[in-house]
């Protein structure tokens, strides 16, 4: 059963963010944007950062279990530059900045009050971020030479991270952050893929693009391992093969992407292939 969210009054409402408890956050356009969060699709409670000014006003993004909310909010009228915040009530708010941005958004809290989000340098990179729960900044950027963007989008209670980075060719890549380990994750024959969610069991949400850059949902179980090419759950010899025949392209050349780029040189060639051997899951990289 779908149940429609409609803010009263409003010419259009967007959700954005559910937690357990069944809370929901969102943003209505009337006509600048305007935060609320709501139970029940009936009584709405407004999320409106004191600073923001119209016609970007504030636009929450996820809540916790503990009625958290992160999100963003632009504090000049008209302009694309935003601010994230964090508030527990809808009344009190903290402003997250990242050092020596010019733009930051917040994108993602856990119960554990641990926030992910983005922030845009002075040259407008975008670089992830993690930010603890007493408010240290770790700013992070998938390892792979010529990385354009890296975008942090959900955390879970595990602390792992997913979201989306822009490699060289301007190809999007998903990404798997656990611990200081960054895994890319690619949808079998996609031109592109962007992860948004991770729940606590691991499982993850997102969008690829066809040939066509029609735009597919997916919802993956579990992170494929590294150097699973082919997507069938383990490393072997069919997996070296998709590897060699992009050997010694560069990335933007290859058909594999940045999944072959195992040392993140910006080039498949054979060292690429040798970590992959050492990764295969059966011995002498066998297949059956």
């Amino acid at each position: 059963m779908v149940t429609p969210i409609r803010y009263p009054g409003g010419f259009t409402t967007y959700t954005n963010g559910i937690n357990d408890l069944g809370q929901i956050v969102g943003f209505v356009q009337n006509p600048g944007n305007h935060g609320f969060v709501t139970s029940d699709g009936v009584t709405f409670i407004p999320i409106n950062d004191p600073n923001a000014q119209e016609p970007n006003g504030t636009i929450p993004l996820a809540i916790n279990t503990r009625s958290q909310i992160v999100g963003d909010f632009v504090s000049v009228s008209g302009s694309s530059f935003s601010h994230g915040f964090l508030t527990n009530d809808g009344v009190t708010f903290t402003t997250i900045d990242a050092p020596n941005a010019s733009s930051t958004s917040a994108n993602g809290i856990n119960d554990a009050g641990e926030i992910v989000g983005h922030f845009a340098d002075a040259t407008g990179r975008l670089h992830g971020f993690l930010r603890s729960v007493n408010g240290t900044f770790t700013p992070f950027d998938f390892p792979e030479a010529g990385v354009i963007h890296t975008v942090a989008n959900d955390i879970n209670k595990m602390g792992q991270i997913v979201g989306y980075f822009v490699d060289a060719a301007g190809r999007l890549n998903g990404f798997l952050k656990d611990g200081t380990t960054l895994t890319a994750f690619d949808c079998q024959g996609a031109t592109g893929t962007q992860i948004f969610g991770i729940n606590d069991a691991g499982q993850i949400v997102g969008d690829y693009f066809d040939a066509t850059m029609r735009a597919h949902g997916f919802v993956a179980k579990q992170i494929l391992p590294l150097g699973d090419l082919d997507g069938d759950g383990d490393v072997d010899q069919d997996d070296l093969n998709i590897l060699l025949r992009d050997r010694n392209k560069s990335v933007s050349q290859s058909a594999c992407g940045a999944r072959c780029d195992l040392n993140g040189d910006g080039v498949i060639d054979a060292l690429d292939a040798r970590i992959l051997v050492t990764l295969c899951t059966r011995p002498r990289c066998a297949t059956h």
